[in-house]
């Protein structure tokens, strides 16, 4: 035990000399600039470098490096971001968001199909994880990402990253910086990646994953003197991609418990190849347009930020959604959407004193208008060698509205020079419409409830020879629908700080994110069943 002891000595006190040595991190998980060791919650910070030097180019690959954190996706239009091992949920649903936020220069973006956009030209990522009820709190109860660009500075530079590598693999990306007038500065930056891809088709050769991308930021920093400064940006993204393939090795028997059904496939069981017929025009197209616009007036010890930001996206994916050797179903999904969301806050943070305070107001309105057509049992004479099925088509329309309303206000007390205590709270209420409406035709077998208790649109009740409804006249049902919900989130912590580079704290915060509509409601009874909202609380 002693020479344990004198071990972990010697061993401490030329780390506590290198802790001296460490470079301040600056993050705004709080909404306005801290060292990273003065922020008492849990947040991990990648900068330019640390991006660079990992390859980080994506969403993905920045959960792939965080702590407690995961992805995984059903499309691109549906990704599944994980904090602390929960699931944030996105279900290709018009009215509910991801319970882990994510927030590209303080604007969120609340749509599933556009919050996987490519990194690059990047100052840093931040990731908080738990509930960000107070000052980013909107449906932020797992955690939240913020990505902040690289801002306009006096100083020129530029540079340009080439790529080259297999599967066809090229991309560039590079940046310019100047400055166009003693008080305006000017950076464009843009990134480009096309690759074919992991997976091959067996029998063609064709690459069936394959992306191209292309994203372009400008940005403009007016800095006419020290009490006020502009920041502009617009950004546009175009992706033109492959779906994911989700058909399975064919050489692999039974299938999905099926017996011998499948034992005519032989292959080479190459886990990056698969037969995919090109009966459909298989594709992920995307664009999406980012306009953001911060002013900032600094009045002595007081500072005034306004922040607004509106986002454009349209999104197209059509693939095979079924991973066995045969068609099973086809999905054909579309999204567009637009957010408009604005913010005015005021704080006194950049003047120092022992007692420094927060408070805003935040609007937001949103709109996404999403169909997804299901198409089973597709006609493509590949059914395993038996009879194909009679195809069913199914078509989800869903319209929704939301409106967002956020008051929310934070105060820090220095008791002491090491010890700081803080308080804070958030005011949300939100109110939700959706225009619904549900129609099916076809094969009764993948049709199950559809139009239930509407009389002449209930497919069960209306069946010949094993098909119900026709596309001139299919089953279903219409329905609106609107609700609101509204909370307060608190939020209360203290921190010690050990040293320049370490501190000690306690947090119990609150988060809530608003309810919505059923995703898959194939009758009035079933869409009825509204969503509830979540209310979650942390101890740390």
């Amino acid at each position: 035990l002693l020479l344990s002891a004198v071990g972990m000595v010697l061993m401490y006190l030329p780390v506590q000399q290198s802790f001296a040595q460490l470079e301040e991190i600056v993050v705004t998980a709080r909404r306005y600039e801290e060292s990273i060791t003065d922020a008492p919650l849990a947040v991990a910070v990648m900068d330019t470098g640390f991006l660079k030097d990992n390859r980080v180019d994506s969403v993905q690959d920045i959960l792939e490096l965080t702590p407690g954190a995961t992805w995984g996706q059903f499309t691109k239009a549906q990704p599944n971001l994980t904090l602390r091992g929960v699931n944030g949920g996105n279900f290709g649903n018009a009215s509910l968001e991801s319970a882990v936020q994510v927030v590209y220069d303080g604007v969120p973006a609340t749509k599933a199909f556009m919050m996987t956009l490519p990194v690059y030209d990047l100052d840093r990522v931040e990731i908080m994880r738990g509930p960000q009820g107070t000052t980013f709190g909107r449906n932020a109860t797992l955690g939240l990402m913020h990505f902040v660009s690289a801002r306009p500075s006096q100083e020129t530079s530029g540079a340009i990253e080439g790529t080259v590598g297999d599967l066809n693999l090229f991309a560039v990306n590079g940046h310019y910086n100047t400055a166009l007038s003693d008080t305006l500065s000017g950076r464009i930056a843009f990134n480009y990646q096309d690759t074919d891809g992991v997976m091959e088709d067996r029998n063609t050769g064709k690459a069936l994953e394959a992306s191209e991308n292309t994203s372009v930021r400008v940005s403009l920093l007016y800095e006419p003197s020290d009490s006020f400064s502009a920041y502009l940006k617009a950004e546009v993204i175009k992706d033109d991609e492959l779906p994911t393939v989700r058909r399975g090795s064919e050489c692999v028997s039974p299938w999905l418990n099926t017996g011998a059904r499948y034992q005519g496939y032989t292959d080479d069981c190459d886990p990056f190849k698969a037969s995919q017929d090109d009966t459909r025009e298989w594709s992920v197209d995307r664009d999406i347009t980012l306009l953001t616009a911060e002013l900032v007036w600094n009045f002595d010890e007081v500072s005034v930020t306004w922040l607004s930001g509106y986002q454009d996206g349209d999104h197209l994916n059509i693939q095979d959604a079924f991973g066995t050797p045969f068609s099973i179903r086809d999905q054909i999904v579309s999204n567009e959407a637009e957010i408009l969301s604005t913010e005015l806050r005021i704080d006194n943070f950049a003047s120092g004193n022992r007692f420094r305070w927060l408070a805003g107001i935040t609007y937001l309105e949103d709109s996404e208008h999403r169909i997804e057509t299901n198409i089973g049992n597709p006609n493509r004479n590949n059914c395993g060698g038996l009879p194909c099925p009679a195809e069913w088509t199914l078509i989800q329309d869903g319209d929704a509205n939301t409106e967002s309303l956020g008051i929310f206000g934070e105060v820090i007390f220095d008791i002491t020079d090491q010890l700081a205590l803080s308080v804070g709270g958030r005011y949300s209420d939100e109110s939700r419409s959706m225009d619904w409406a549900l129609s099916g035709y076809g094969n009764r077998g993948g049709l199950s409830g559809v139009g239930l208790g509407n009389g002449a649109r209930y497919c069960n009740a209306n069946i010949v020879a094993g098909i119900c409804g026709t596309a001139a006249n299919p089953m279903g049902f219409d329905a609106v629908a609107d609700d609101s919900w509204d909370n307060f989130s608190a939020k209360v912590s203290l921190s010690y700080a050990i040293n320049d580079n370490s501190n000690i704290y306690a947090l119990y915060s609150e988060g809530f994110k608003a309810g919505g509509f059923q995703n898959d409601a194939r009758h009035l009874q079933a869409f009825n069943l509204f969503i509830d909202s979540e209310e979650v609380v942390n101890y740390e």
